[in-house]
């Protein structure tokens, strides 16, 4: 169909935000986001990671993620829209290549441009078939998929001939956390990709952080590489609301002087909520008379029984055949 068929005001629509999604989509490429690190990578050390940009965006935010198959590094949005600061923190710079040579990393070619933001942090790798490290700017507030890339193939060497190698199973890819209910029991498995001929007899050690392992949730120690996590335990408060109902669980063990770990991201489903008005859902009163309503029985579904539902409770009030009821318009307690 022609669009000289549709009628001019929504052409004008049509017009007007596409032209706003380009602008969002010029601040993107404009920033040009680059990652930089070694290319030989030590196994299971912290190493440093640099992430910049030559602007940061003015009117909107963007949203950035740096990640390897079986490692998420960094998630995060920067921009003048971000209302709290997310880690890693970018400042200011006028030598790139100056900061990177002081921390330690060398690079093929020089910066795309020196006089920028740049962050930095450490992260440690636990994959030998990691091969390459991908950032992805995406531009938050848009509908569609629009994305800008940087790519830089990195080897992990670890420093013996053999290191055992596990794997979370069905939960060890970042772009592609596995989805869990968070009221229903699980078993975390563990597949050994290569055991190196070592009889593989340890203490597991697991943590439950945050998606990028910043803030710990709590620990596990168990004798196999198995994990039986409990319905309802898995609700944390997120420290941002990107993060929300995101976490990592790392498991690491050792045998002799051969350490190995690996992550599995998962994606927590919380239950609902449930209102409910004790006695039913209808009351007769009188307006001049005080009328009590208690939802101390109303239930988030995310919580056990014996856990505090609520701290608050928000109240509002609505004539449904009069509108202009004024009895509705004064203001009523907000509960307790």
């Amino acid at each position: 169909m022609s669009l000289y068929n549709y009628p001019r005001k929504i052409l004008l629509l049509l017009s007007l935000y596409l032209t706003l999604g380009s602008a969002q989509i010029s601040e993107l490429e404009m920033a040009k986001i680059k990652v930089y690190c070694n290319e030989d990578l030590p196994y299971g050390q912290p190493t440093p990671i640099v992430i910049t940009l030559e602007t940061l965006p003015v009117k909107n935010s963007i949203t950035l993620h740096l990640s390897t198959p079986s490692y998420l590094l960094a998630y995060l949005e920067v921009g003048s829209k971000v209302q709290r600061e997310m880690p890693p923190k970018f400042e200011r710079t006028s030598s790139i290549s100056g900061n990177l040579s002081t921390l330690g990393i060398k690079t093929k070619m020089k910066p795309a441009y020196d006089s920028g933001y740049l962050a930095h942090f450490m992260a440690i790798f636990w994959s030998i078939s990691d091969k390459l490290l991908t950032l992805i700017g995406r531009v938050s507030s848009l509908p569609w998929t629009y994305k800008v890339t940087d790519s830089i193939r990195i080897n992990v060497t670890p420093t013996k001939p053999c290191v055992p190698q596990i794997t979370l199973q069905k939960c060890s890819d970042p772009v592609k956390p596995k989805k869990v209910l968070i009221t229903r029991n699980y078993i975390i498995k563990t597949k050994f990709l290569d055991t190196c001929n070592l009889t593989i007899k340890t203490v597991f050690h697991w943590r439950l952080t945050d998606v990028i392992g910043l803030t710990q949730f709590s620990t596990y120690f168990t004798s196999s590489p198995l994990l039986p996590i409990k319905e309802y335990s898995l609700g944390f408060p997120p420290s941002y609301e990107m993060w929300r109902n995101l976490v990592v669980l790392t498991i690491e063990g050792q045998v002799d002087d051969y350490t190995f770990a690996a992550r599995c991201y998962l994606k927590v489903i919380m239950g609902g909520v449930e209102a409910v008005i004790t006695g039913g859902s209808s009351r007769r009163a009188q307006s001049n008379q005080i009328l009590w309503l208690n939802g101390s029985l109303s239930k988030d579904l995310s919580k056990t029984s014996t856990d505090i539902q609520f701290s608050s409770y928000r109240w509002s009030c609505h004539s449904f055949d009069d509108k202009d009821n004024p009895v509705c318009r004064r203001s009523i307690s907000k509960g307790l």
